[in-house]
């Protein structure tokens, strides 16, 4: 409850988020990625993350998967598309 009270109160419009067709596929990926209390810890402490697209959050969580830097999602979400390639596919 505290966590979801949290998620509300820094990022309100996780309220209109359809549960079927939006929250249920990303939550299910980052249950699958970091397991279940990290993923809610996640979503309190990062709410937006739900505002991106299935695609972006897939995309972005397998390339720093590839790299063992999956603990920089949150961070690495809100990047442009080229300061994410800058910082995660240029080395």
């Amino acid at each position: 409850e505290h966590q979801v009270a949290k998620a509300v109160t820094t990022h309100p419009s996780v309220l209109g988020y359809s549960i079927e067709n939006n929250c249920k596929h990303k939550y299910n990926l980052l249950v699958g990625a970091f397991g279940l209390n990290f993923s809610a810890q996640l979503i309190a402490r990062c709410p937006q993350i739900l505002s991106y697209s299935h695609d972006r959050l897939t995309w972005r969580l397998s390339v720093l998967a590839c790299r063992n830097e999956t603990m920089k999602l949150a961070s690495a979400m809100s990047l442009t598309p080229d300061a994410f390639q800058k910082r995660f596919l240029c080395d």
